[in-house]
């Protein structure tokens, strides 16, 4: 894990989003000092007993809130981060959704994506948030799902040939 730690404290990110982690690799990340020192944590359902969504975040965090999508039972965290120097703030939504063949589950993940937007238009009263994670939407699949208007794939970026 040691590895994966000082990978992550390396890219001084303001924002960091993880997908289902075990109870070990949650335990000795919030134990480093970079996290106690530099970052707000939210990892909502139970990350001690089950793998879960974890969220880092320089930005202060006012609300978390637990979503379980009805498609795949699967839980999307979604946090209010507020802007330094304002009122203002940001929602942010990450999850895993499901994956699988997309003849069979690019309905579900087209669902998972709707349903994530709605609950994070329900939190402001204006489009002003994010989604990160493991979203699982292939390149033919983007245009079908006009919520990811401007979203960008940074595994097909980082892996074109893949």
């Amino acid at each position: 894990m040691a590895p994966t730690f000082a990978f992550l404290e390396s890219r001084n990110a303001h924002i960091i989003t993880l997908n289902e982690v075990g109870k070990q690799f949650y335990a000795g990340l919030l134990s480093q000092k970079w996290v106690q020192e530099r970052y707000w944590v939210a990892a909502l359902g139970d990350a001690t007993l089950t793998p879960g969504n974890l969220i880092l975040s320089k930005l202060p965090i006012r609300k978390c809130i637990a979503h379980e999508l009805k498609f795949s039972h699967k839980i999307v965290n979604i946090v209010e981060l507020v802007l330094p120097g304002t009122k203002h703030s940001v929602w942010l939504g990450t999850g895993h959704l499901k994956a699988g063949p997309a003849a069979l589950f690019h309905r579900y993940r087209h669902g998972q994506v709707l349903e994530m937007t709605r609950q994070l238009g329900l939190q402001s009263p204006t489009p002003n948030y994010l989604i990160m994670g493991d979203l699982n939407i292939r390149d033919s699949e983007k245009e079908e799902i006009p919520e990811l208007d401007v979203y960008t794939d940074l595994w097909t970026t980082l892996h074109p040939n893949e």
